[in-house]
């Protein structure tokens, strides 16, 4: 998911992708709930940031189905 969604257009992982927006060790900053909420409610998540990011990840409005927002969350949480 997260390579077909292209995701690390915006984000790095482990050194690949964009080093803008590193999200290693995101499971260990955030909850199941919180990260699910970034790939549903994306507005309102970066409107609780003390700064607006350049780039909105809500200007995307993902719609992904169930199962596969699923399996990005659980993708995820193994970033600790």
């Amino acid at each position: 998911m997260y390579e077909r969604e292209k995701c690390a257009t915006c984000h790095q992982i482990a050194g690949r992708g964009n080093r803008r927006y590193p999200i290693d060790g995101v499971a260990s900053k955030l909850t199941e709930p919180d990260i699910r909420r970034w790939m549903t409610d994306t507005a309102r998540m970066e409107a609780a940031l003390p700064r607006l990011p350049a780039i909105r990840m809500s200007a995307m409005q993902y719609k992904l189905k169930a199962a596969d927002l699923d399996a990005l969350v659980a993708y995820l949480l193994t970033l600790k």
